[in-house]
């Protein structure tokens, strides 16, 4: 369609009352569509990938990857455009869409009262806050770990994008208590 300015006046009446009022706005149609890129986030995990849509009413559709398509999958590092197209032949561009690679979490495994221990103490093991889901190497899903045994623990977090990070390994020491050994004359 061709473009152009006009003025549109609109004029309401209170039935109840037969107060009306008018108002006037200038309208600008435009020549080209702008189509805008929907998308459920603008950032993606490493090695992930996310829907983005170009909306509907158009009947072509060209993305700057060359797909002829309403909905494509757009990666991270990657800026993505679509050219429309409608019924009355009217067309038009979108501004680019910057698909943004997220950070893994990295967690560091903290512990109140140190690493070492001795029998029948227990050593408290925090993965840090700000994650969605917790899974310790011994398969407690927690943001905290109680540890009375010796060994070697890491945390799976997932962060509120969705992306996986891994803690680097702690290791816990868990001491036999000395074993007195009394003896004396036998009388």
């Amino acid at each position: 369609g061709s473009g152009g300015t006009g003025r549109v006046t609109l004029r309401v009446v209170d039935p109840s009352t037969g107060c009306d009022s008018v108002m006037t706005i200038d309208v600008v149609v435009g020549t080209t569509l702008i189509p805008r890129i929907a998308a459920s986030r603008s950032s993606v995990c490493p090695g992930d990938s996310l829907q983005l849509d170009a909306g509907d009413g158009y009947v072509d559709y060209e993305w700057n990857t060359g797909a002829r398509t309403r909905r494509i999958w757009g990666h991270a590092g990657m800026s993505y455009r679509v050219t429309v197209r409608n019924a009355d032949n009217c067309g038009g561009t979108s501004a680019p869409f910057n698909v943004l690679e997220a950070r893994p979490p990295t967690p560091v495994i903290v512990s109140r009262n140190g690493v070492t221990g001795c029998e029948g103490d227990s050593v408290y093991l925090d993965a840090g806050e700000g994650y969605s889901l917790y899974e310790w190497s011994n398969g407690v899903t927690q943001r905290f770990l109680t540890v009375g045994t010796s060994g070697t623990y890491t945390v799976r977090v997932v962060d509120t994008v969705g992306c996986v990070g891994v803690s680097v390994p702690v290791s816990v020491a868990i001491h036999s208590r000395p074993r007195p050994d009394i003896s004396g004359p036998d009388e």
